[in-house]
């Protein structure tokens, strides 16, 4: 029997699911939810993606994954969108550090940087409130 988008869909909500109802998971959630750190330890591959996917389940505010290389970026963001039905938002990353210095002029990569930030993180006007309680 061929499996249809929506039996498709079903089944990665079903890991994500299992992964929320897994040992220890309660209790990094509440870490999280107390802006603490939390760790996975063990997730590799789609099952990481998988835990971040269910990180992510009912949360407003953005979730923060650092991949080790950036060959990493595109899996990963393919798994996230598998398995959470949104596609993240990548944070361009720099091919070599320093970036190149040339006063007066911003490069693509850190326009690109710029446009990303301004669109996760909340902006007030200055004088209300701080921002980094």
């Amino acid at each position: 029997m061929p499996v249809t988008p929506s039996d498709h869909d079903h089944t990665l909500q079903s890991v994500r699911a299992s992964v929320a109802a897994s040992d220890g998971w309660a209790e990094v959630v509440e870490a999280l939810n107390r802006r603490e750190a939390g760790s996975i330890d063990g997730a590799w591959g789609s099952s990481a993606a998988a835990a971040a996917a269910a990180l992510a389940d009912g949360r407003t505010t953005p979730i923060l994954i650092v991949v080790p290389h950036l060959t990493d970026v595109g899996p990963w963001r393919e798994d996230l969108t598998s398995f959470s039905g949104t596609r993240p938002t990548v944070f361009p990353a720099f091919e070599t550090w320093p970036p190149p210095d040339k006063p007066g002029k911003v490069s693509a990569e850190t326009g690109e940087r710029l446009r990303v930030l301004q669109g996760v993180v909340p902006l007030s006007p200055r004088g209300e409130g701080d921002q980094h309680d």
